[in-house]
């Protein structure tokens, strides 16, 4: 999306990488919006998730949390 929208993009902030693609600000506000309204609902999925785990442990008492760990 940054190098799309032609910002430069540094790793780490030591070094700038090369550009990959050509500015294309149509597309950047393509992805731009994707980003935005993606994250939405894959935090809701991460927060039922955990939410989820939370009930088993404690509300329903299985070991499905305990069966999830590796074998020690």
């Amino acid at each position: 999306m940054s190098d799309l929208g032609g910002h430069p993009i540094n790793f780490f902030g030591l070094t700038p990488l090369p550009h990959l693609f050509s500015k294309n600000t149509q597309l950047a506000q393509k992805f731009h919006l994707i980003l935005v309204y993606g994250g939405i609902p894959h935090a809701t999925l991460i927060g039922l998730h955990f939410l989820g785990a939370l009930y088993h442990r404690f509300i329903l008492n299985d070991d499905v949390l305990t069966r999830m760990l590796p074998v020690s």
